[in-house]
C-alpha cells in the first residue's frame, strides 16, 4: 500500500469517526450488568459496557465504510481486483484503526476465508449465539442480534454481527457457478486453498467484528 493511500486512509478513517453516528447500545447478556447500566443512566452516565458499545459500533461502522467503500471502488477492476485488494490490503486498513483507537480489531467468522481470522474459544461462542438466535426466528432479527459486550478479564471484548446485506458481496461470497464466475473463484482459491466463505445469501450471517478494548 502506497504512503499517499496509506495517508488517505489514515485521514478519511479520523473523519468518519467524527461523522458517524453511533447505533443504540446493544446487550451485554449480563443482567446484573443490564441493572448496573440502567442505574448509572439514571445519573446520566455511561455504564463501563455501554461505552464500550458506543466505541465499538463506532469503529466496526468505520471499518465497515472504509473496507465497503475500497473493495467497491477496486470493483471497477473486476471482482479478483476487489479479491486481492483484500488480500493485501485489509490486514494494514485495520491495523492502522486499530492503532489509532487504542484497540484491536479483527473480523472472524464461523466459515472462513482467510485462516488467519479463526475465532478464539470466545468468539465462536458468541458466533454461534448470534447463528441460534437467527436459527430461532428462521430469519435475522436485529432487535436480538445486535453487539454484545464481554468481560475477558484484562479486557473488555465488543462483538458485532455481519450480515449479508449487500447484493455486490454475493460476487465473493455467493455460489460458485451463480454468482461468483468459476475462474474468479478459481482465483480465490489460488490466494485461499481452504476457502468456505461461499454459498452465502441476502440476510445470512457473514461473520462478526470483535473489538478488543484493554481495561
Amino acid at each position: 500500500m502506497s504512503k499517499t493511500f496509506f495517508s488517505f486512509l489514515l485521514v478519511f478513517s479520523a473523519l468518519t469517526l467524527l461523522s458517524i453516528s453511533c447505533g443504540s447500545p446493544g446487550e451485554s447478556g449480563n443482567t446484573s450488568s443490564n441493572n448496573a447500566a440502567s442505574s448509572t443512566k439514571e445519573k446520566g452516565e455511561l455504564s463501563p459496557q455501554e461505552k464500550i458499545i458506543e466505541d465499538g459500533t463506532r469503529i466496526a461502522k468505520t471499518a465497515a465504510v472504509l473496507l465497503t467503500g475500497e473493495v467497491t471502488r477496486q470493483m471497477a477492476n473486476g471482482i479478483t481486483g476487489a479479491i486481492n485488494y483484500c488480500n493485501i490490503n485489509a490486514y494494514p486498513l485495520l491495523d492502522s484503526l486499530s492503532k489509532a483507537n487504542n484497540v484491536y480489531i479483527k473480523r472472524t467468522s464461523q466459515r472462513l476465508r482467510n485462516p488467519n481470522n479463526i475465532p478464539s474459544e470466545s468468539e465462536a461462542a458468541m458466533l454461534l449465539t448470534f447463528q441460534e438466535a437467527i436459527d430461532v426466528n428462521g430469519t435475522p432479527d436485529y432487535r436480538i442480534v445486535r453487539p454484545r459486550v464481554s468481560d475477558q478479564g484484562d479486557h473488555w471484548a465488543y462483538y458485532a454481527p455481519i450480515f449479508i446485506k449487500n447484493p455486490m458481496c454475493l460476487n465473493c461470497h455467493g455460489k460458485v457457478g451463480k454468482d461468483i464466475a468459476n475462474k474468479e473463484y478459481d482465483f480465490i482459491k489460488e490466494l485461499y486453498p481452504q476457502d468456505k466463505a461461499i454459498d452465502f445469501a441476502l440476510g445470512d450471517l457473514r461473520g462478526m467484528w470483535s473489538i478488543q478494548f484493554q481495561k
